[in-house]
């Protein structure tokens, strides 16, 4: 049996078409790693802007919340006791790709000398074009209140990758 003459320009076009596809998801598979330090919040404020590109990640911010005020600091120096707080991060993640992305935190809470005083870290997965998706950490950590004054910067580390 012969095949028509067009049945290779069919298999021409398909090949092509599979070779752009792979070139187009290509451009997607990039994974990326950033790490920087930012002063804490004021009292009362709880938004730290991160606006940084991670590979096809885009981080938005940090939320430090439950943030021990300062009459409970002040209680607990008076009465020289070992109380606890616990402040929430979250981390607010973009995926600009239709790809499902994983995404690798790391906070750290430090003094001005870099000593760290709390540290969490999370494995998340960003679903495909997500807006501001929210990684929840540190909500089970505590540190003690009186050490809550020491505390002037936060590190946040990120390493993004495809999620396979």
């Amino acid at each position: 049996m012969r095949l028509p003459i067009r049945f290779p320009a069919v298999w021409t076009v398909l090949a092509l078409a599979a070779t752009a596809g792979a070139e187009e998801k290509k451009k997607y598979e990039e994974s990326g790693k950033f790490q920087k330090t930012f002063a804490m919040p004021a009292e009362g404020a709880e938004r730290v802007d991160v606006n940084a590109a991670v590979g096809p990640l885009v981080v938005e911010a940090m939320l430090v919340q439950n943030q021990p005020n300062a009459k409970e600091i002040e209680i607990a120096r008076a009465n020289e006791t070992d109380d606890k707080c616990r402040p929430k991060i979250a981390v607010l993640v973009s995926n600009k790709t239709p790809l499902k992305m994983k995404a690798e935190l790391k906070v750290t809470l430090e003094s001005a000398d870099g000593k760290v005083y709390m540290s969490c870290d999370r494995n998340d997965g960003v679903a495909p074009y997500a807006e501001s998706d929210r990684t929840n950490m540190c909500w089970l950590e505590s540190l003690r209140l009186v050490d809550w004054p020491r505390v002037k910067k936060i590190r946040l580390s990120v390493q993004a990758s495809r999620d396979r």
